[in-house]
């Protein structure tokens, strides 16, 4: 039984760290993938609007 326990631990070894690294690694190839729209096609349009929205707003705020 206890062999049996160890051989079962022992299959796991590692596992957390391999699940850290492919979270890790899906967050960055969404990273990109945001990153490659924002600089290209309407992305970086539609972002300069969104930022100067927000701008105004605070401005707005803090103005009045």
């Amino acid at each position: 039984m206890k062999s049996q326990l160890k051989s079962v631990l022992a299959d796991e070894h590692g596992q957390s760290t391999t699940e850290y690294a492919l979270v890790i690694l899906g967050a960055a190839v969404i990273g990109l993938l945001v990153v490659a729209w924002a600089t290209s096609g309407g992305g970086a349009g539609q972002i300069g609007r969104l930022f100067n929205s927000v701008m105004d707003s605070v401005i707005g705020k803090v103005s009045g």
